[in-house]
């Protein structure tokens, strides 16, 4: 005779586990999936709006540099205290000189040497754009940007796809 051992679960409790477990692993690998695309996009986003408004802001400077006229260059470069990310903006001279900056706190300081055109590293992104005006370079702008409503958006994205995950989880049981 053959004893049935009920400390085990059905087979149907078994079969119901299984396919709980494949869903939620299937789910979590879409969610990572959204998240990294997700993070992706506004990464991408956050470069182009930073290259525009430096852009933007080097063609404002440009006046200011080729008539010498820092007091005026400081002022266009204050008005970037608007934006909540920007947390050091710096115009230098062909000589690499510091001619006007912004600093959000007085920790910051503008880098002895500029950057590349645009750097990473984990809290900031720093984007250099040349001044011209008439065909004529002045300089470049210096701009250093945090990253951190990036990391604030990709904790969301997280909790929301984990939040789903759960719900499906348990509506699917």
């Amino acid at each position: 005779m053959v004893t049935i051992d009920k400390t085990l679960p059905s087979i149907q409790k078994q079969l119901t586990i299984i396919i709980m477990v494949v869903v939620a692993v299937c789910l979590s690998i879409a969610g990572f999936g959204f998240m990294i695309s997700e993070h992706i996009l506004n990464k991408n986003a956050l470069i182009e709006e930073l290259e525009t408004q430096a852009q933007i802001t080097a063609a404002r400077s440009s006046a200011a540099m080729a008539f010498n006229d820092p007091y005026t260059a400081n002022e266009i470069l204050a008005i970037l205290k608007k934006d909540s990310t920007i947390l050091l903006s710096c115009l230098y001279t062909r000589s690499n000189t510091v001619f006007a900056s912004y600093r959000r706190s007085s920790e910051e300081t503008c880098p002895k040497t500029i950057p590349t055109k645009f750097e990473f590293d984990l809290m900031t992104v720093d984007i250099v754009v040349p001044i011209v005006r008439q065909g004529q370079n002045f300089g470049s702008l210096y701009l250093q940007a945090s990253q951190s409503e990036l990391y604030n958006h990709a904790l969301n994205t997280a909790t929301f796809v984990i939040g789903i995950i759960r719900i499906t989880t348990i509506v699917a049981y």
